[in-house]
């Protein structure tokens, strides 16, 4: 029985509340085809977790917080597109046919 004790983050980030939870590292397994793996923190999404940062056992938690937040920065939002003032997005004919919610 392992003795890690999972930790979870809770971050706004452009007004956006995101989630992550951190998870104990695993040893390689030749017989299964894994690699090792360190612990990390991930990011919970719709049922789903994506990598995000190493999982530091007493690291102090405002060094997690910008550590984190930095990493949203730079992975989940990425770079915003700026239009020039008074033009429109538009999309394209083939993303509208792929999305579904958009008003038909």
């Amino acid at each position: 029985m392992s003795a890690y004790k999972p930790e979870q983050c809770r971050l706004t980030v452009r007004g956006r509340e995101l989630h992550f939870v951190s998870y104990e590292g695993r040893e390689a397994n030749d017989r299964r085809g894994e690699t090792e793996m360190p612990a990390m923190w991930y990011l919970m999404c719709e049922g789903k977790r994506c990598p995000a940062i190493p999982h530091v056992v007493d690291q102090p938690p405002a060094e997690v917080d910008l550590a984190l937040r930095l990493w949203a920065e730079t992975n989940v939002f990425g770079s915003v597109v700026q239009f020039p003032a008074g033009t429109r997005a538009r999309r394209a004919p083939t993303d509208q046919r792929n999305d579904w919610w958009a008003p038909k």
